[in-house]
């Protein structure tokens, strides 16, 4: 695996990674696959002044990679981080690229586990964007317990966003004091990567609470021991095959979580909004008008 890793320096050595604007070490999902939109998106804020590493750890889709070897996402993640961040380092600290995190399902759980906690994180990185992260990811679940009181599961809020935030849609308030580097999470109340715990089997989640149910929540959805678990199951093998917004698919949200986390290359208003309309589009489901 660090052989993988010095491989993948070394191509960003020779194709002028390190002379970017913007680093993005990515987690691949377990078949090695990045979402287009996340990574589109990127490149297109920054006028394609970008590179993304990423380093592949299995070839069978997520939830048998996740079952049969889970440590690998995890491995993969920190032996390419910390590679890529020894190399980072040497650079000079006034011309270096902004160096950020990014991983979507598995590889959101990966890229968390390289670090103990949000302070090493923030520390370690420029920013930080997790999108759909498992329910079994530690820090997501320590970060969730330590929520705000009256803020929903499904819609955290930690410390007033003063450094890590959820955003679920496009429109969503983000606005106030968020200091850098940042951290944003992507989070729907309907995906089943997010809810689908050992837990729900034998206890009733907190999501499904009348206070906390999110707006695309069905009101007839009720918990039962084993069977809301069987149907969380049965949901997240069609998560993306949804309209965006909702499930497992946030391709009409990442522009804007991207221009959040590292800004943009200067762009004005309907520069962002023609990139917005654009990956918006990639959802095989487009969302549904308001």
């Amino acid at each position: 695996m660090r052989e993988r890793a010095a491989l993948v320096v070394a191509e960003l050595e020779r194709t002028g990674g390190f002379e970017r604007s913007v680093l993005a070490v990515a987690t691949t999902t377990g078949s090695g696959w990045l979402e287009p939109q996340t990574v589109d998106a990127l490149e297109y804020l920054h006028a394609g002044d970008t590179a993304i590493a990423a380093m592949q750890y299995a070839y069978t889709p997520s939830w048998v990679s996740f079952v049969f070897d889970p440590d690998a996402p995890v491995d993969a993640a920190a032996v390419l981080f910390d590679a890529i961040e020894a190399r980072w380092q040497q650079l000079p600290a006034d011309d270096r690229p902004m160096l950020v995190v990014y991983g979507l399902s598995l590889g959101a759980h990966g890229s968390q586990a390289v670090f103990d906690d949000v302070d090493e994180l923030r520390s370690r990185t420029d920013g930080a964007l997790f999108v759909g992260s498992p329910g079994g990811a530690p820090m997501w679940q320590t970060l969730q317990a330590a929520r705000d009181a009256g803020s929903p599961a499904w819609q955290p809020v930690l410390d007033g966003g003063r450094e890590v935030r959820w955003l679920s849609r496009d429109g969503d308030d983000i606005s106030g004091v968020w200091d850098r580097p940042r951290v944003l999470y992507l989070q729907h109340a309907t995906d089943p990567v997010t809810w689908l715990v050992p837990e729900l089997l034998w206890s009733a989640p907190e999501w499904l609470d009348e206070a906390q149910r999110g707006p695309d929540v069905s009101p007839s959805m009720r918990w039962m021991p084993v069977i809301t678990a069987v149907q969380v199951t049965i949901d997240m093998l069609g998560g993306e095959a949804v309209p965006a917004r909702h499930g497992h698919n946030y391709g009409d949200v990442v522009t804007t979580a991207w221009r959040a986390v590292t800004g943009d290359a200067g762009l004005d208003a309907d520069a962002v909004e023609r990139i917005r309309d654009l990956i918006a589009t990639y959802a095989s489901i487009p969302p549904y008008a308001e």
